[in-house]
């Protein structure tokens, strides 16, 4: 039987691995009300309640990454963030969250430790295959770099500009879910996001904010030659890390 190193398994947080990681525990819960009658012959049975989850890490506290001091400005600041857990589990998990607790150890002559707990903010996604493998195909931004999934800056001085990736099979009876995290570099106008084809958007069209983003797109046609599109109608100046698509049944 085979065997799955746990050191695989890591949190990322807005797409940055959280630093110096030594271990992991990911919950997924149901809670199972009692529907226990006279008539079950004495077994004891339940119907499926709410669902949730969980997450705590802990390790060493690290400069690089995700830091503590990060960490803990997700709980002064009351941010929301987007959880990704992969390594090991073949495609990952990708979630909205919120930074529950963040406690500090530090023993004399010892490194100095973090642990922390995340609790689920809405429903759990495994994604089975992630629908775009890059977000440059196309631009008239006056300067974009993609990297991938992930943009590492999106400039342009008077709007007018968009950005597609490589194409993706769009079907009408299906809704696009987008999980990206969005950093504003200038205070300037922020992109919309949607489903577009050659005559047009095939989808609703909304604007994205600054920091974790999770966005539905409801396709209104199909077209296997769509693209996922980035749009500004003025100046702007931000970024995206890794950006994850996948079709969920209406």
């Amino acid at each position: 039987m085979a065997k799955i190193n746990a050191s695989l398994l890591l949190v990322y947080v807005d797409g940055v691995v959280i630093a110096a990681q030594n271990g992991v525990t990911f919950n997924v819960n149901q809670e199972l009300y009692d529907t226990s009658t006279k008539d079950d012959a004495g077994w004891a049975t339940h119907g499926n309640g709410r669902r949730s989850f969980d997450v705590t890490i802990d390790g060493l506290v690290s400069t690089t990454g995700i830091s503590a001091a990060e960490l803990v400005a997700y709980i002064t600041g009351r941010n929301d963030l987007l959880l990704v857990i992969e390594g090991g589990l073949t495609y990952p998990y990708v979630m909205q969250a919120d930074m529950a607790s963040v406690s500090l150890t530090g023993p004399a002559e010892e490194a100095l430790t973090i642990s922390g707990n995340i609790t689920g903010n809405g429903p759990v996604y495994h994604m089975t295959a992630n629908l775009v493998t890059t977000l440059g195909a196309s631009d008239t931004y006056d300067t974009f770099t993609a990297v991938g999934i992930s943009v590492t800056e999106a400039i342009d001085a008077a709007g007018g500009a968009t950005a597609d990736s490589d194409n993706i099979d769009v079907t009408d009876t299906y809704k696009y879910m987008v999980f990206t995290f969005l950093t504003n570099n200038g205070g300037l106008e922020l992109p919309t996001i949607g489903l577009y084809s050659g005559a047009g958007y095939i989808s609703n069209q909304p604007s994205m904010t600054a920091g974790a983003n999770f966005i539905t797109l409801t396709a209104t046609a199909t077209d296997a030659t769509s693209t996922l599109r980035l749009e500004n109608t003025a100046a702007c100046n931000y970024e995206l890390t890794d950006t994850y698509v996948w079709e969920i049944a209406v």
